[in-house]
Parts: structure tokens; sequence; C-alpha cells
């Protein structure tokens, strides 16, 4: 989700975030909806075209890394390090969150009918203190805003992370991320293995399973930001397309076999490879700018995408439901619908503009101003001497 420091920002990263929001509307309006179309219809095209546009979230968590991971390391040494951190987090993630939920609580206590349509509530503490990925991995994901285990990941990732980074000594960072990164892959796979595909929905859903691809994205801007490792990746131009290529092909590999969320090769070494594969599509913008990969990941309207990709997260299952609703009266969309794509992508696309114009945009410079009054009340003033 989206991160801001005082460094210079990247528009790269706006348009690889746009592109992540893009996989995973492409997933929940055509790729899911088409999922039981007849073989040779073009809906079992876009379904299999589709397949692996759910992890658009994978490169969310990989993006999060990076760009969480280069704020704390620019940041780790300031008096106000965790102050200014959280404040900036709290008004970033949680207006809109806080006001998404409680409209749905809201909605759903007083109208239960329309569980039928955006789905049921979660118990109430879930949604208070971020442990729907918990509750998820063991319940049905007919749920109101079921999406948000995402953000109970990365919520969780915010809670011990920049602990981390505050008490690890520089020089062993690296190790430390790369460690906690195979730890994590390592932890995923002897579940998998020891309790099967049973716990297929749990290696997907819990963070201390999904923690490579955070790990990895952190490494990847520390990386970045040691001037000979930088420089060793500038000067061999043919590194990151290599690393780009191999783990694209792997990643393509198990969409041919049909190796996805849940299957054995996934669940234990797929979400790495994936994580490794989004990391060099990021790292190969931000090092090659004038590359034709950075080239398009600047295109506006990507950048534009990008910038309003937290509401049209929250937004758009939610969106996508109601419209299928009104258009044809069914509460479950099991079948591709054009019509419901196209109303629930107008919808979510304008209400989260309006969202980013009007609200999360104000809430987040109100987040700024309170943490950069925070660090400016903290400096010491000038010694009088009498």
């Amino acid at each position: 989700m989206p991160a801001r420091s005082s460094a210079p920002r990247i528009p790269e990263l706006d348009g690889i975030r746009g592109l992540a929001i893009l996989l995973v509307l492409y997933w929940h309006y055509l790729a899911c909806p088409a999922a039981l179309a007849e073989r040779g219809t073009l809906g079992w095209f876009l379904h299999r075209v589709g397949l692996f546009t759910w992890s658009g979230v994978d490169l969310f968590f990989v993006l999060s890394g990076f760009l969480i991971g280069g704020i704390l390391f620019d940041t780790r040494d300031e008096r106000l390090y965790f102050q200014n951190f959280y404040l900036r987090r709290i008004f970033r993630i949680l207006p809109l969150y806080a006001l998404l939920t409680g409209a749905g609580i809201l909605l759903l206590l007083l109208r239960p009918s329309w569980t039928a349509i955006v789905g049921e509530l979660m118990p109430l503490p879930v949604y208070a203190v971020f442990l729907q990925n918990f509750w998820l991995a063991h319940h049905s994901w007919e749920v109101y805003l079921g999406v948000t285990w995402s953000l109970a990941v990365e919520e969780q990732f915010y809670f011990f992370f920049p602990f981390v980074v505050r008490v690890a000594r520089k020089s062993r960072l690296p190790i430390l991320l790369g460690g906690l990164a195979l730890a994590s892959a390592g932890i995923r796979t002897v579940l998998y293995l020891h309790f099967g595909r049973v716990w297929g929905t749990s290696a997907y859903t819990l963070a201390f399973c999904r923690a490579d691809a955070l790990m990895l994205g952190a490494l990847g801007a520390w990386a970045l930001k040691e001037p000979r490792v930088r420089a060793w990746l500038e000067g061999r131009s043919s590194v990151l397309p290599g690393a780009a290529l191999v783990f694209g092909a792997a990643t393509a590999a198990m969409l041919f076999e049909g190796w996805t969320i849940s299957t054995l090769p996934m669940s234990t070494v797929g979400y790495t490879y994936l994580a490794l594969f989004y990391l060099s599509l990021i790292l190969l913008a931000v090092v090659s700018p004038s590359g034709r990969w950075a080239s398009i990941m600047r295109l506006a309207p990507l950048r534009s995408l990008g910038r309003i990709a937290y509401g049209v997260y929250l937004l758009h299952e939610m969106v996508f439901d109601v419209c299928g609703y009104w258009l044809t009266g069914r509460t479950e969309q099991k079948q591709l619908s054009w019509s419901t794509a196209a109303a629930g992508l107008l919808v979510t696309l304008g209400l989260a503009q309006l969202s980013w114009r009007y609200f999360e945009s104000k809430m987040i410079r109100i987040g700024h101003r309170l943490s950069a009054g925070a660090l400016a009340a903290a400096r010491p003033g000038p010694v009088e001497i009498a």
C-alpha cells in the first residue's frame, strides 16, 4: 500500500502500484466470474489468462516491504522514529478503513438481509485489531471486507518490523532480512507438508507464512541504499532483466501446470518465486529509469491508478457485489457479466478518486503535519547564557 517519506517520489513506483491493483481488479471482475465458462469461449480464455492475477496482492506485499523498508532505513536513527512512523501509517490506513468498516457494520446490523449481497460480518474484534487473515484462514470468505486480510498482514508487518530495523546492526540487516525471508518460506513449507492441502488457506493468509515477500521487498530497498550494491546493479545491465526472466519463467511454468493458491508447489516455494519475480520488476524500474519497463510504469494512467489504489482495493469487491445485485438480481456473481464488471469498475474508480481527493489526501497531510510538528518540538532550541 502507499507510503511516503522525505525522499524524492519515484514515479515508477506509482505505476507499479497501479499494475498491482489492475491485477487484483482483473482477478475479481473477470477471472473469478469466468471460472465456470465453457472451454473455448471468451470467458474461458479470460479465466486462463488471468489465473495468476490474484498475485497482485503479492506485488503489493513486495512493494510495501520495499517502500516501508526504505523509509525505516532512512529514519532509523531519528529521535522520534517510532512516533513519526506510526503517526503517518495511522493517518494513511485507518481513516478510510474505519469509515468503510463502521458503515458496513451499521448497515448489516440495521439491514441483515444485505449479508446476502456484501457478506456477513466477521466478529467485531477481528476488524478492530486487524486479525482478518487469522479468521479467514479457518472460516468462510463470504464476509464483509474480506479483502482486508492482506491489509491485516501488512499491519502486522508494521507492528514488528520497525523494531527489527531499530535494534539490528546496520551491517547485519541484509543477513537478517534474508534470514527472515527464508524462515517464512521454511515455516510455510513445513506446515503445509505436515497438514496437507487443509493448510493451503493458512499458507496464503497468515503473516508469518507471507513474510518472505515483505522481507524480500525490504532487502531490495537495502540494496539500493547501499552505494556499492546499487553501483554493481547499475553496472551490470543484464542482471535484473535476467532475474525477471528466470523467475518470470518459473511463474509461467506454475501457471501452465495450474499450480495456484493452496497447491503444494505454490504453498511451499511458489510464493517466494513470485516475490522474487516482482522484486526484480521493481528494482528494474528504479535502477534503469531510462529503460522500456520504467517508461511503461511512468504512464499517466498507471500512475493515476496507483495513486488511488488503496481506495480501489478496499472498495472494489463490495462495489462489484452491489452492482451485480442491482443489474442481475443475483447475490452471487458465478458467471461473467460485462455490465457488472463495467459498472463495478466505473463506480469503484469514481468513489476511489473522490475518496483520495476529498478525504485520504487530507488525512495524509494531517499525519505528516503532526509528525513534522512533533519532530520540530523535539529538537533542542538554542541555549541562552545568562
